[in-house]
């Protein structure tokens, strides 16, 4: 059995202290997306988070489809880091480590306003699919393509 090696390139993102790294695997399957903003925020469930955080200038990291976004603070220059967080990734992905164990609960949306309108929440109509499918065939590769991702 013959193995497909690992490649990752960076991309840059309208956000110059955001890098995208793609793989030619996927990370995670069924449009699923993951976000950390710390170390002890992915402990238990994404090592690979987990380990990025051990690099000092990581500030969040995002996961989802083929692709690891990496925010990073502004002590230091893209310049002097893609290349050694590229092979960190390609490496971890060639070496079948777990990119996810499991999915972190769902986080209750906080407002600080205290005049906040209630969130209104929608029952379920015939056009769903139709929205579903319009978002996954034209909106989702546009924001992939910045490093994010959209769900319905």
């Amino acid at each position: 059995m013959t193995s497909v090696p690992v490649t990752v390139y960076v991309e840059m993102t309208p956000n110059p202290n955001t890098m995208k790294f793609v793989a030619n695997k996927y990370l995670l399957i069924n449009g699923e997306s993951v976000e950390f903003h710390s170390g002890a925020e992915a402990k238990g469930y994404s090592p690979l988070a987990e380990e990025l955080f051990h690099f000092p200038f990581v500030k969040t990291v995002f996961i989802t489809a083929n692709f690891v976004t990496i925010a990073k603070n502004e002590t230091i220059s893209w310049d002097f880091v893609t290349m050694e967080l590229r092979e960190f990734i390609k490496n971890w992905i060639a070496e079948g480590k777990d990119v996810l164990i499991q999915m972190p609960a769902a986080k209750p949306k906080v407002s600080d306003d205290a005049d906040a309108k209630p969130v209104k929440t929608y029952a379920p109509s015939e056009y769903d699919d139709a929205i579903r499918s319009l978002l996954d065939e034209y909106v989702r590769p546009a924001v992939e393509g910045d490093g994010g991702a959209i769900d319905f």
